[in-house]
This record gives structure tokens, sequence and C-alpha cells, in this order.
């Protein structure tokens, strides 16, 4: 729909008022014209004057039609609020005068970002990305999307918040699942034979009973909401929680929270069924 200043409503008011005004006044000027065709010479000449048809309201109404026209006036406009600084700028920023907001937007610390970003720069997942700055940006925005959830977690939310478009939202965050994905035969193995007697070390004496130290390995897990009911096997899929989700597990050493494995799978209440 075009955009129209309330002058230009005006004058179209006027110009469409004037069109039927000047139809009625050639009609009533016709029908005028009729009547004194049929003027006799007994008829009163006194009143000959009323026959004379007036434009008086036509030409006012053009008149003020070019009035307004050619008028000139001025409009304040609204400064419209400038687009918001990208999250990796601000991220520069917080990463020299407060780590805890940085860890706070990538769920990491600066040093582990800026180490996390350059193995990921390596990575198919971000080969046509231009620049190290670039492949930063993408990067900050998926960790930042994939540590929301709820009211604050919608695309619109997150785009307006790292300051890109959410077409970028969704493309960004894909690559990061692939690259990090990508680095995980690599990055995630497990413990060596040093590992593993360090753990069993650790173990036996934070508990003081030798024989704990056999169980060396420590497993946590969270769940992660899906966003609808799944179509097949849905029960399969149902949390104590009440929620759908897929359960996520992490196993890592206890003495240093080295990942040595981890397991995609379902919510431990499927195994209840």
């Amino acid at each position: 729909m075009v955009c129209t200043s309330n002058k230009q409503h005006l004058l179209d008011n006027i110009e469409t008022t004037i069109m039927h005004l000047l139809m009625v006044e050639s009609k009533m000027q016709l029908d005028l014209m009729d009547v004194n065709a049929t003027w006799h010479p007994n008829d009163d000449l006194e009143e000959s004057d009323d026959d004379m048809f007036d434009h008086a309201v036509s030409f006012t109404l053009i008149r003020t039609y070019d009035i307004i026209s050619q008028s000139r006036y001025t409009v304040e406009c609204p400064q419209l609020p400038q687009k918001r600084d990208p999250l990796i700028n601000m991220l520069d920023r917080y990463a020299v005068s407060n780590h805890k907001l940085f860890q706070g937007a990538v769920c990491m610390t600066p040093d582990a970002f800026q180490a996390l970003t350059y193995r990921l720069s390596t990575t198919n997942a971000f080969r046509s990305t231009s620049s190290f700055w670039h492949v930063q940006q993408q990067v900050a925005v998926g960790l930042y999307w994939l540590g929301q959830s709820g009211n604050g977690g919608g695309v619109h939310d997150i785009a307006f918040a790292c300051g890109c478009s959410r077409g970028s939202v969704h493309k960004w965050t894909d690559r990061t699942i692939a690259g990090l994905y990508e680095l995980n035969s690599k990055v995630v193995t497990f413990a060596t034979e040093d590992k593993c007697a360090k753990a069993k070390a650790w173990v036996a004496d934070k508990s003081g009973v030798e024989e704990w130290s056999r169980g060396w390995l420590v497993v946590d897990g969270t769940h992660i909401n899906l966003a609808w009911k799944p179509a097949l096997n849905a029960c399969e899929h149902y949390s104590y929680k009440g929620d759908y989700t897929f359960n996520i597990a992490l196993v890592f050493l206890p003495h240093s929270l080295c990942i040595v494995e981890l397991v995609v799978g379902h919510p431990g209440s499927s195994h209840d069924v």
C-alpha cells in the first residue's frame, strides 16, 4: 500500500468533490438551458437574473486546491532506532572488561571461545567463511542461541539480541553445530591408561575406600526439550517432568572434568516402560 500524507488525502478529497460538483453543475446548467428555450415574452423579466448560473462553489474549490498544492510545510521525521551492535563486538568488550557477561552470553571463557573458534575455522563447515572474525561472529550467535530457552529463545529474540537477521540465526547455528559435530571425533577421545590411573587414585584418595576406585568415571546428563510431540514413538521421549525430550549424557573424569564420551538418546524414564 502506498503511504500518503494528510495533505495529499485532503487534495484527493477536494479533487473528488470538484469532479462531482462539476458534473452536478453541468446537469443543472443543461436543465436551465432547457427552461430558457421555453421562455415566453409574457414571462416576468425580473426573474431573468435567477436564470444566470453561478459556478462560485467550483471556482472556490479550485482556488483552494491550487493554494494547498503550492504550499509547503515541514513534518518532523522520527529518528529510527539504529541497528543493534553485533554480539561479537560486545564479546570483544566483555573479554576485556567483564568475563562474567562474556561467559553468560556464550557459556565459556574468552580463552576457551578463542580456542574453539580457531578449531572450528579449520572444519569443512566454515571453509567458505572469509575471515576468522566472521567465524567468531557466526559461532557466537550459534552458541548464544543454544544457551537460550523459553520466551527468550525464539528466532526473533535471538536476532534482536545478536544484531543480525533471522535467517543468519538459523544458518550460523546450523553451521556451528556441523562444525562441532565434525570436531567431536577429534576432540572427545576416551581416557588413556595414564589418565585412568590418575582418576582411580583420585577416587580412592577422596573416598578413602580403595575398592571404590574401580568407579573412576562420572556420568551426568540433561534433558533437551523437543519443540513438539514426536509423531512416531512419542512415548519413548516422554520424560518424568512431563515433557517430550531427548537426553544428553556426558561421561568425564572426576579429577580433571575432561569429557571422554557423550551419549545422545532417550530420557531415562523411557527405560521404565
